[in-house]
């Protein structure tokens, strides 16, 4: 078992903020102390909790984007469904996928305005109430 010298926030000495070679000018670094390494104010240390914040905002912007995609691709499908329409070129599974697109694009968008929402929530980041993700398209050439 090693033991460290450490240096804690405050007197309390329950959360160490710094481990140093050996002790150091008390006048430079005050509530010090030393401790062995199996000590949870030491391991609280070395391994710090994951950054929630950061977490939960990276997974935010990833589902930001996939609904920028996918209602970029359902706009794509649905004027070029309309352009046909207009057109009079439009195939009659043409003009039975066009409502189903519409309605489609109508989740996303309700999808992304819900996303926009989720910072604002009282208990963000810590307990996130996501909300329920459209089923993902193909792709622009979707079936």
């Amino acid at each position: 078992m090693s033991k460290f010298n450490v240096q804690f926030a405050d007197a309390s000495e329950e959360v160490v903020v710094s481990v140093f070679a050996g002790p150091q000018d008390p006048n430079e670094y005050e509530n010090q102390g030393e401790i062995e390494d199996e000590d949870p104010r030491y391991i609280a240390f070395i391994s710090p909790q994951p950054d929630i914040l950061a977490l939960q905002s990276a997974k935010l912007l990833m589902l930001t984007q996939l609904a920028v995609e996918q209602k970029a691709a359902l706009t794509n499908r649905i004027d070029t469904l309309n352009d046909a329409a207009s057109l009079e070129m439009a195939t009659p599974d043409e003009v039975s996928e066009l409502p189903v697109r519409t309605d489609q694009l109508k989740q996303w968008k309700t999808y992304a305005v819900l996303l926009g929402r989720v910072a604002a929530q009282p208990t963000w980041p810590n307990d996130v109430a996501w909300p329920d993700q459209p089923a993902e398209l193909i792709g622009a050439g979707m079936p």
